[in-house]
């Protein structure tokens, strides 16, 4: 006796096909309204880059300049990408400018934790010989023990 597990039902195939068509609708609905927050956002997050770190923009600029001038066709490419996928590079922008904002806030930080000054303390006198160990020079006496006995 085989079991065969293949269905008859000509719509099986036919709902499957529709699940997968539903979640890429709704998997490219939820990317477009991303990318459309983003375009709309894009110039809010550029503005909000060079408030943080102007020199994350101004050296993406020079960057571009400096393409332009070695290799002008990549240059232009870049450029044209950079303007098409403003929002993109302005969110990259942000995040750059966001970070290297952090890491200088954090490194001011610990130079000031740094410059004050030691904590007080009071040193405690100790009393001699308060710990007591063995010395470690002595020689071991030798443990007996039958286990080795049987072996002879």
């Amino acid at each position: 006796m085989t079991n065969n597990r293949t269905s008859n039902n000509p719509l099986a195939g036919v709902i499957g096909l529709l699940v997968m068509l539903v979640i890429f609708y709704l998997l490219f609905k939820v990317v477009s309204g991303i990318v459309s927050l983003l375009y709309s956002a894009g110039w809010i997050l550029l503005i909000i880059a060079l408030v943080l770190n102007y020199t994350v923009v101004f050296d993406y600029v020079k960057w571009l300049g400096k393409v332009i001038k070695t290799d002008t066709l990549r240059g232009v490419a870049y450029s044209a990408l950079s303007i098409i996928g403003y929002p993109f590079v302005s969110v990259w922008l942000f995040l750059k400018a966001f970070l290297k904002y952090r890491i200088n806030r954090n490194s001011k930080q610990r130079e000031k934790a740094k410059e004050k000054e030691f904590t007080a303390y009071e040193e405690i006198e100790e009393e001699d010989d308060f710990l007591e160990l063995p010395d470690l020079d002595a020689p071991k006496k030798k443990v007996e023990n039958r286990y080795d006995d049987l072996f002879e």
